[in-house]
């Protein structure tokens, strides 16, 4: 990846036609990388299951299965209690180790091993509209710092212009979804930076999701654009490991740091290999 690099005033409207002039002294140029989220949980699924994993789509957990009971010496999470959510039929799996990568829903999880242990994730919702790609350049993007210090961005994506995001503390839902309220909140940040202006005829969708933010001890779960945006191993009674917070950039590791804390708890895991994450090609690596 180049050199991030700082580029004159008429090199900034050069590259970014859009960009609003007045006031512009020149822009910095960073690089980054683009994935499509959804294919990419996809060829993860297909990799696992190519590796020995059993895959099991729209299952809710209903509860978790364990020897003993909470404050026993032999209380162990043993496995889950689910339920297929197309069927309607709920059935056991029986787990030596349970592992709990449930996003914005872990502490719900957690709960159901410890009900007494502490809330830690906080729900942040960030919402981002489609535009038309006149908006962006093919080649790149524009990221800025809104009035209220979050930041912003206009990103050339699959023929069209991402913007967003907004960072919202939110309620735990499976169907989150934009709010008019984001939608004109984007639009008017944007309009602050580009010298075309946007309104809503041209928003051709929109669409949200929740961050599972991690909160630190004494930190103010309302101001969500200040909490952190790593992840955390945790562990609870019962001995159920959770991978709290992250982001995609980091999913190898988050994967092998919650790998290492079940073999190092469990002792019927003595006999397991060492982590192979960072040598595992995805399904379609090699095209």
């Amino acid at each position: 990846v180049p050199e991030s690099h700082f580029i004159s005033r008429d090199e900034a409207i050069y590259q970014f036609p859009t960009i609003n002039p007045d006031g512009l002294k020149g822009a910095i140029v960073l690089y980054d990388g683009q994935q499509n989220d959804t294919r990419m949980n996809l060829y993860i699924a297909l990799t696992a299951a190519q590796n020995g994993a059993t895959m099991l789509n729209h299952t809710e957990v209903l509860g978790l299965t364990s020897k003993g009971k909470v404050g026993q010496d032999e209380y162990k999470i043993t496995g889950a209690k689910v339920k297929d959510r197309f069927t309607g039929e709920s059935f056991e799996i029986k787990a030596k180790q349970t592992i709990n990568a449930t996003g914005p829903f872990a502490d719900t999880i957690r709960k159901m091993a410890d009900p007494e242990a502490d809330e830690i994730i906080v729900p942040a919702k960030g919402s981002h509209l489609i535009m038309p790609d006149h908006f962006s350049p093919d080649h790149m993007g524009m990221v800025w710092f809104t009035q209220d210090g979050r930041v912003l961005y206009l990103l050339p994506w699959e023929g069209s212009t991402i913007a967003g995001t907004t960072d919202i503390k939110e309620a735990l839902s499976t169907q989150p979804y934009c709010t008019l309220k984001e939608v004109d909140f984007i639009l008017d940040e944007c309009n602050r930076t580009l010298s075309r202006p946007m309104n809503h005829s041209h928003v051709r969708a929109a669409w949200a999701g929740l961050r599972p933010l991690v909160r630190a001890p004494g930190s103010d779960p309302n101001d969500t654009k200040k909490l952190a945006r790593d992840h955390v191993v945790d562990l609870v009674r019962g001995g159920l490991v959770s991978i709290c917070g992250g982001k995609w950039t980091t999913y190898r590791k988050m994967a092998e740091d919650a790998v290492d804390k079940a073999v190092a708890i469990n002792p019927e895991l003595s006999h397991a290999a060492p982590c192979a994450t960072h040598a595992l090609k995805l399904v379609g690596a090699d095209r």
